[in-house]
């Protein structure tokens, strides 16, 4: 059904994109690529260079920006910049239960990251395995069926996530240029784009890249603030022109629909604060005072990233009714913005980038942590003695 679906671009008025989009694109991933360098010559400079710890876990030295701007570009997903506005131009203000959500990942992970991090320094945890060794007295990781039960569990949430990065990438391209790349192409050139930078610099430029992604994802969401009052008339006059086209979409929601949002939030917060990902964020970070500042990161990263782009729902809704599919909503809000003025070429173009930022820095952290399970409890314990020596 998705390969089915027309990009966005194809619009019937004749817009485009234009070249600034590409060329504030083409910036964004050189941006990635120095990143991706720095980080390599970082780790290779170091001592412990030839250690698993400094390839999964950055050498356990993330700083609270790094890692708060890491952890916030990776939690938000390809979903964030598709999903979202989709929903929100199907359900209206409903669909802001989606930022409730992300508090309560965080507020699930401050529950246990910090006593997770204390532990793994003072014990040597490489990987989150390691600490259900510990915890459960595994004496043979090959031989124990616990161990290999909770390694396939992680790892079949890291593959279905990341495949859902590889679609949104290939539809997001697609878009771009118009049907002339394909989505197949699209998910290639991803993953040979987060391969490189996961097996060049490990952690310490996924975390890198993420800071950078997680920068433009915050400001190209939030650039829509600005064009939502010269482009749309501000967000009152979009409510009432939502009370005269589609009055369902701002009436306020009844008993059972409150009660359906905070079984949302439990069930999605608590699950994606769990993902092996987020684990790895908490051996890697550098003390407790970084993981504290990352986590006050967390906290409101959802206001600043999710609240603008169900704007764009919003908007769209208002400006764009009846689309056969909602998950068109974004691209031709970024269309209005891109054929708006000058700056709005410019401001499309970051808005494109936040998409791609979305969608790579999920796609590089849920590689990252399968390959770190795959190696360290998987080939690991099959191949005992397994460890990265210098080469003689």
């Amino acid at each position: 059904e998705l390969s089915r679906r027309r990009p966005v671009a194809m619009a019937d008025d004749g817009r485009s994109f234009g070249a600034w989009t590409w060329v504030i694109l083409g910036t964004y991933l050189l941006c990635l690529l120095l990143a991706t360098v720095y980080s390599a010559w970082l780790r290779l400079r170091g001592p412990s260079r030839w250690r698993m710890t400094n390839h999964f876990l950055a050498d356990r030295s993330l700083g609270p920006v790094t890692l708060g701007l890491s952890f916030c570009a990776s939690m938000f997903s390809g979903y964030t910049v598709v999903g979202l506005p989709a929903e929100a131009y199907s359900k209206g203000y409903s669909a802001w239960r989606w930022v409730g959500s992300g508090t309560f990942l965080a507020a699930v992970y401050m529950s246990y990251a910090p006593r997770f991090q204390w532990l793994a320094r003072e014990r040597g945890y490489d990987s989150v395995l390691s600490y259900v060794k510990d915890r459960y007295g595994i004496t043979s990781q090959r031989t124990d069926p616990f161990h290999w039960i909770v390694v396939v569990v992680l790892l079949a949430s890291c593959f279905v996530y990341l495949a859902a990065q590889f679609e949104a990438f290939g539809s997001l391209l697609s878009t771009l240029t118009e049907g002339r790349v394909g989505r197949r192409e699209g998910a290639i050139l991803l993953a040979a784009l987060i391969v490189l930078c996961e097996v060049v610099g490990g952690l310490q430029a996924v975390g890198l890249t993420d800071a950078v992604q997680g920068g433009v994802l915050i400001v190209g969401s939030l650039l829509i603030v600005i064009y939502m009052d010269t482009v749309y008339g501000g967000l009152p006059g979009i409510t009432s022109e939502l009370q005269r086209v589609s009055p369902g979409h701002v009436a306020v929601m009844d008993n059972d629909a409150a009660l359906s949002w905070a079984e949302f939030w439990i069930g999605v917060g608590v699950q994606r604060a769990l993902l092996p990902d987020c684990f790895q964020r908490a051996m890697a970070a550098r003390s407790q005072d970084a993981l504290r500042m990352a986590s006050g990161m967390l906290v409101v990263a959802p206001f600043l990233t999710q609240v603008p782009l169900l704007l764009f729902g919003i908007i769209g809704r208002a400006r764009h009714p009846g689309l056969a599919d909602p998950e068109e909503v974004f691209g031709l809000v970024v269309l209005d913005v891109v054929n708006y003025d000058g700056f709005g070429r410019v401001t499309g173009g970051l808005m494109m980038a936040a998409a791609a930022a979305a969608i790579m820095s999920t796609a590089d952290s849920a590689l990252l942590a399968a390959s770190q399970i795959l190696t360290l409890d998987v080939v690991r314990p099959l191949y005992d003695g397994l460890s990265w020596q210098r080469p003689r």
